[in-house]
């Protein structure tokens, strides 16, 4: 039988995954999954800059729950990229990049969008994101994406783990159920570049700046990208 605190956890997870999803965006090098998009416009998508090793090799693919992902009308090519500013490769600090796709993106009815305005998260909260299929074929090669949930942890509990790194630009989650059956469960593994959905809006992205595997991830607050985000037009 369930225990009591399973059955809450997993009644938590539940209502979460009810919400609006972050849709599933990869983008490949050569066939292989190299990082995940978060979609900023019809025609943009927000990824962490190192995922470019050479973007006229590259495509991105929107992977719909009722679209096969090797679908050729799916698959969409970068036009052009839009590197952060203050960009630094050797900190990783600021890696991020927007790119604009060859056409409009054909997405699902009803998917989170990127607000005006912060959009207040509390530790406790119960939002999702993406990571690799564990139960696809292959870790790298044609991996499918899916939705899994992580519990917001406090500021002052991921300042105690990365106290060189960690700043208020970012919001720290770990996993639902550290204690969970399974290993990979235990830990937080969102996809990098991957959005955070937390109430039904994208309100960050992972990002490897501070964390992006273990006890604790970062995901990037959209609102400290700023203008980067909101005010620019590729």
């Amino acid at each position: 039988m369930l225990s009591l605190r399973l059955v809450v956890v997993l009644a938590v997870a539940g209502l979460a995954l009810a919400e609006r999803l972050p849709t599933k965006i990869s983008v490949n090098n050569y066939g292989s999954m190299s990082c995940v998009g978060t979609r900023v416009s019809p025609n943009t998508i927000l990824i962490p800059g190192m995922c470019l090793m050479s973007y006229s090799q590259m495509d991105v693919k929107i992977r719909g729950s009722d679209i096969p992902s090797n679908d050729s009308g799916n698959i969409y090519r970068i036009t052009r990229i839009l590197y952060h500013n203050d960009r630094d490769m050797s900190t990783m600090s600021h890696d991020y990049a927007l790119a604009r796709l060859d056409r409009d993106m054909v997405v699902e009815n009803d998917v989170p969008t990127i607000p005006n305005e912060d959009v207040p998260v509390s530790e406790g909260d119960i939002c999702t994101t993406l990571r690799r299929d564990l139960d696809s074929q292959s870790m790298y090669m044609f991996s499918e994406l899916e939705h899994y949930n992580v519990k917001v942890i406090s500021d002052a509990k991921c300042q105690e783990l990365f106290p060189e790194t960690f700043t208020d630009d970012f919001i720290c989650v770990g996993a639902v159920d550290p204690q969970a059956e399974n290993y990979e469960d235990q830990q937080c593994q969102g996809e990098t570049g991957a959005p955070l959905v937390c109430n039904g809006d994208i309100v960050a992205i992972n990002s490897c700046e501070v964390s992006c595997y273990g006890e604790a991830c970062a995901y990037k607050k959209i609102s400290a990208l700023g203008d980067f985000v909101q005010g620019q037009a590729l």
